[in-house]
């Protein structure tokens, strides 16, 4: 696709890969396929978390232009958040970022909803009765969110 971003490296081109299957035999009855969008991107700095908002709103929703029915993000896709400031210690950093888990999660939720789309938001740092979890929060359509 061409001039589908802004990227020197791939000469503003995108591709999209379809992988289908010889062997699938459409079935007679029962439920519809379902469409699932496994989200890779590169990490990049970003300056505050309004940005890190659009990257993975941006994600999102050219999943949702595909009619993808979940959209799968990357394990612990929120550490670029982390780009926004001075050097940490791991254990200095790793709690910083359980700090940002509520909104992240609000974030997520509220795409979920915007788009229609099961958002799965791949695994997370966060606070659980004062200690650090990693979980992954799944948003549903209709604004629900578990943590599994």
């Amino acid at each position: 696709m061409r001039h589908y971003l802004l990227d020197p490296h791939s000469k503003n081109n995108a591709s999209l890969i379809e992988w289908l299957n010889p062997d699938f035999k459409p079935r007679k009855h029962g439920p519809p396929k379902v469409r699932l969008a496994c989200i890779q991107y590169q990490m990049r700095k970003v300056r505050w978390f309004e940005e890190f908002a659009a990257q993975v709103t941006y994600f999102v929703d050219i999943a949702a232009d595909y009619q993808s029915d979940f959209v799968l993000l990357p394990e612990l896709f929120t550490v670029q958040l982390l780009s926004q400031t001075t050097t940490l210690s791991p254990q200095e950093g790793i709690k910083k970022l359980a700090g940002y888990a509520p909104r992240v999660r609000k974030l997520l939720s509220s795409l979920a909803v915007r788009y229609g789309v099961t958002l799965i938001g791949g695994s997370q740092i966060s606070f659980s009765w004062e200690k650090l979890i990693n979980s992954c929060p799944v948003c549903q359509p209709d604004g629900s969110a578990e943590l599994e």
